[in-house]
């Protein structure tokens, strides 16, 4: 691809989708011929770094043009290529509904690059700030400068390889940085294609895709880079977070969490029902934010679960189920709902379809499971610590909030919390004295879509945030610029009448210890 870091960033770049040379198809964006894209070498990943750290180098502070044009080109990436990733991915899971995958993977994605181009002229600007009455600021003003970091590293997970690959990135990229991301091998099919049409859009050290296993991934996350972004578990976060620190790399922790799922004994019953089957079902609640502990007012609890077997049955004909992503990742989920109840858990089948993958119901896609509830889990079981990734739910009952509380504030900070119920003291209480990376009432998981809220966790579940703004800062240095109008410290803190000074500087403390002077 030709140079794009030159000023004439609007004019059109040689070997781009839509360019004669690449021959595309037009009924749907895909390039008719297309290199098949191979795991990366360790000398590669290096080269790749040293490339766009020496472009950086060479351009430290892109204008908004040159940003804006990378932002551009991303979104019109995803857009001409949208459906072939998104059949990509549901090749990789075997079993995926493809209307699902295009909602939640390029037009999310899509969505999060407009926002970030739409307000980039806005962020990119200096920020005033109050200079201070301090003595030191007489005189003076300042302001923050955001400053690009220089070559960031983004490791996406792969249960939404595109989406979560893409917001960051958008971020980075508005940020004015180059990037390299490393996504997962879980997905060969949609990394293979991430990685190609990468090259047709962008330079190598603009943004590069990198391919790999555990052992790229590992070398990926001792490159000194300026900053690096992990979505991901708990368990590989300590990890990235370990290898980063040799090279005193800040890190963005995207994690996750046993979410927890309340319904308050004023909530609406069947509407909490409905949305959680929803979202269990919903890519077979394999994503970071998924509700895995749902708590019930014990006086309403048989009447919960007997909307969630009605919501069940009612969309069992419209139910386009998700494959568990891997043999690996089946069988953890169902070792976890069997774990819970060899040791005395009851499970409650919400469906006359079990969906277990046993050889009674052949008929159904492989590694698919229905929503399951299992009651009576205590600590000796796995699934109360581990993070389920899968259609499983625990379901505890309560007679008073402070029971939940004490529950939630007792284990590992969640990513999400949800809570069905109306906004009354019980509500307040349970806001103000739980942490969780963000709360929704009444709903789940829409906060992550929402661009102009920040969004990550807390704690166990993940440190920094992304999207909208937030996104744009975490991949900037706030770099605070003073400017000394009138410098007078130099001149009245020195001969020849310093005791002016330090009858100011007393009379300054006096009055903010309260004291009156005698």
């Amino acid at each position: 691809m030709a140079d794009r870091t030159a000023a004439g960033a609007d004019a059109p770049a040689a070997g781009r989708p839509g360019d004669e040379a690449n021959d595309a198809d037009a009924t749907n964006g895909h390039v008719a011929q297309r290199t098949v894209w191979t795991e990366t070498t360790a000398a590669e990943l290096r080269s790749r770094f040293d490339a766009a750290r020496a472009a950086h180098q060479r351009d430290r502070f892109p204008t908004f043009n040159v940003r804006d044009d990378r932002l551009r080109r991303l979104d019109e990436m995803i857009a001409s290529h949208g459906i072939e990733l998104a059949e990509a991915l549901v090749e990789d899971y075997g079993n995926r509904s493809l209307l699902q995958t295009i909602a939640a993977e390029p037009i999310t994605a899509s969505g999060q690059v407009r926002h970030t181009r739409k307000h980039l002229k806005k962020w990119m600007r200096q920020r005033r700030k109050f200079a201070g009455s301090s003595f030191h600021a007489i005189g003076g003003s300042a302001v923050l400068q955001p400053q690009p970091l220089g070559v960031v590293g983004i490791i996406s997970p792969w249960n939404f390889p595109v989406a979560l690959t893409m917001a960051p990135l958008a971020s980075a990229l508005a940020a004015g940085n180059r990037a390299l991301c490393k996504v997962s091998e879980l997905t060969p099919n949609t990394a293979s294609v991430l990685g190609s049409i990468t090259s047709e859009w962008f330079e190598a050290d603009e943004v590069s895709m990198i391919l790999g296993g555990p052992e790229v991934a590992k070398e990926f996350t001792k490159l000194p880079f300026n900053h690096l972004f992990f979505t991901g578990s708990t368990a590989v976060g300590r990890q990235v977070m370990l290898a980063a620190a040799q090279n005193l790399t800040p890190v963005t922790l995207e994690l996750g969490g046993k979410s927890p799922f309340i319904v308050a004994v004023d909530g609406n019953v069947v509407a909490a029902a409905k949305t959680l089957i929803s979202g269990k079902i919903f890519n077979a609640g394999q994503y970071c934010v998924a509700p895995d502990r749902v708590f019930v007012a014990n006086s309403r609890s048989e009447e919960f679960l007997d909307a969630c077997r009605a919501e069940v049955a009612a969309r069992s004909e419209q139910i386009d189920t998700t494959s568990i992503i891997n043999e690996h990742h089946y069988e953890r989920v169902i070792n976890l709902r069997d774990d819970a109840i060899a040791r005395g858990a009851e499970e409650i089948v919400l469906t006359s379809d079990a969906r277990d993958g046993s050889e009674d119901d052949a008929a159904a896609p492989p590694r698919t499971i229905a929503p399951v509830a299992l009651v009576g889990v205590d600590e000796s079981m796995a699934i109360s610590s581990e993070e389920v990734f899968g259609p499983l739910f625990t379901l505890e009952r309560f007679d008073h909030i402070d029971e939940v509380i004490s529950d939630i504030n007792n284990g590992p900070e969640p990513l999400a919390a949800y809570y069905f119920g109306a906004r009354n003291e019980a509500f307040e209480k349970f806001v103000t004295q739980t942490a969780a990376g963000g709360v929704v009432v009444n709903d789940i998981m829409i906060h992550v879509g929402l661009e102009n809220l920040p969004f990550g966790g807390v704690g166990q579940s993940g440190m920094g945030a992304y999207h909208g703004r937030a996104g744009f800062d975490t991949f900037s240095h706030l770099k605070p610029i003073v400017k000394v109008h009138s410098p007078l410290t130099p001149r009245t803190t020195t001969p020849p009448k310093p005791e002016l000074v330090e009858k100011l500087m007393r009379r300054t403390l006096h009055h903010r210890s309260g004291k009156k002077k005698n």
